[in-house]
């Protein structure tokens, strides 16, 4: 009988892994997938303008973009440094996305790709300049968009240039990428299901609102750390932040082993 309830057990287990999987594929997997897909297939010419921070899966896929551009200082012509690129995947418990692993390496060089991936640091608008991650820069003006607008126009609206022969070039410069890029789009989202099926990002979340949490305690003026009338007592807020970087230290050598 005990053997039966055991298998059981199991049964159920491996039931609520399979639809936490499921889950996930539809929800996270197949949608990236497909988003990252129209980006790096898009035929026409396609371009961004990066005036502010780009995150997580949006950082990604800018880097899919034919040109991008990006405003100003208005007393010099350095790039605003209030814009930057910024992959925390690692930090999420999850790896790359839209292709960021591939497309990184060939738009921000390698050196700076590692960076961004491995380290998760945020790479200011200027060094994306200098690395040729950004095409232009453009005066800062609250026509921004509509600046870029007529810029592709008089770029690419005239005569001057062959609309046809243009996309044919587009397709011939990426030609030699785009398999590259499916497989590395299928290979990313598939890793980061994975991750998402054991629960590894869900627990990096939950550690993060804790950690907030705790900072808040701690510099919070509604909160009297030791004192009434809201009373906590001061050596509580350490032990809490001890306890959380314990628990991730377990995971981080569980995940090792």
């Amino acid at each position: 009988m005990k053997g039966v309830i055991v298998h059981a057990d199991k049964e159920q287990a491996l039931a609520k892994d399979e639809a936490a999987r499921k889950l996930w594929l539809a929800t996270y997997t197949a949608v990236n997938i497909d988003v990252t897909r129209a980006f790096f297939s898009h035929p026409k010419i396609l371009i961004t303008a990066m005036n502010g921070p780009a995150v997580g899966l949006s950082a990604a896929l800018i880097a899919h973009s034919d040109f991008i551009y990006h405003p100003h200082e208005p007393d010099n012509h350095s790039a605003t440094e209030e814009s930057f690129l910024l992959t925390p995947f690692v930090t999420l418990g999850l790896v790359g996305e839209g292709c960021a692993s591939y497309t990184f390496a060939k738009r921000l060089g390698l050196s700076k790709a590692n960076e961004a991936l491995l380290s998760a640091r945020k790479i200011p608008a200027s060094e994306l300049l200098a690395c040729g991650f950004l095409n232009k820069i453009l005066p800062s003006t609250p026509s921004f968009l509509s600046d870029i607008r007529k810029h592709a126009e008089d770029t690419w609206g005239g005569y001057q240039l062959n609309r046809a022969c243009v996309l044919e070039m587009k397709k011939l410069i990426r030609m030699g990428w785009e398999t590259e890029m499916e497989a590395t789009n299928v290979r990313e989202h598939f890793a980061g299901l994975e991750k998402f099926a054991n629960g590894i990002p869900q627990g990096e979340f939950v550690s993060a609102i804790l950690v907030t949490f705790w900072i808040f305690v701690q510099h919070s003026g509604f909160f009297r750390i030791g004192q009434a009338p809201y009373e906590i007592p001061a050596g509580l807020v350490d032990i809490g932040l001890a306890f959380i970087k314990a628990v991730k230290t377990l995971e981080r050598n569980t995940a090792t082993q």
